[in-house]
């Protein structure tokens, strides 16, 4: 008798509770292997950014005994914007050297169109320089002290980056932005999820008493 089984045969024996912060589904299937496990965001992140050819984030130190934790190669001190004081997203789980420049960022990440470079420069902002938030003018100057080609049109593609839901406005704070979801998986695939445009709406043509199309 063959003593190979699936991993899904000892489901029954242990499971693994779900996290509450669960957000999407992992499922890895081969050879004698099935798993399906709910994941947190981090955690998505982390695939999507390892399929595209990034580097896994670095663990978290344990809490309570006064770590710092590892923040990947070339970050000097853990004691940044973010470390413990609410700024901006943790600085520890980013699968990208600390060292890179807001121009070789976006070149990493494969950011193509203006409104990819703008959701770029945001999650830069973000991530990288421990900013809560940030206004459509810090972006501007971000993109043009990194020596980034501006468009005619600043105002056009922002509000393109903004209804592809790269960007987001931040609730109770007129003109500052955050990164959502969609933003941030846009840019940890690499943009290779990106959001499709919304199809303008049509307005229909009224008809005048004689038939003709107004």
């Amino acid at each position: 008798m063959s003593d190979d089984k699936s991993v899904d045969d000892f489901d029954d024996f242990e499971k693994e509770p779900q996290p509450e912060s669960a957000i999407a589904e992992v499922s890895v299937t081969g050879p004698g292997i099935s798993i399906k496990r709910p994941v947190d965001e981090a955690t998505m992140s982390d695939v999507i950014a390892l399929l595209f050819g990034g580097a896994l984030s670095a663990p978290e130190a344990p809490s309570g005994r006064g770590g710092l934790g590892t923040v990947g190669p070339g970050a000097g001190s853990a004691a940044g914007p973010s470390a413990g004081s609410g700024g901006g997203r943790s600085q520890q789980s980013l699968p990208w050297d600390r060292d890179l420049t807001l121009g070789e960022f976006i070149t990493e990440v494969g950011a193509r169109s203006f409104p990819q470079k703008i959701c770029a420069a945001g999650y830069y902002l973000i991530n990288f320089q421990g900013a809560e938030s940030f206004a459509r003018d810090e972006v501007r100057a971000a993109l043009a002290d990194a020596h980034e080609d501006m468009p005619a049109n600043f105002s056009r593609d922002w509000a393109n980056a903004a209804s592809s839901h790269l960007i987001a406005a931040k609730q109770g704070e007129a003109g500052r932005f955050i990164i959502p979801r969609t933003g941030r998986t846009a840019v940890t695939s690499h943009f290779q999820e990106v959001p499709k445009r919304r199809a303008a709406r049509k307005t229909a043509k009224k008809s005048s008493p004689n038939g003709d199309a107004e």
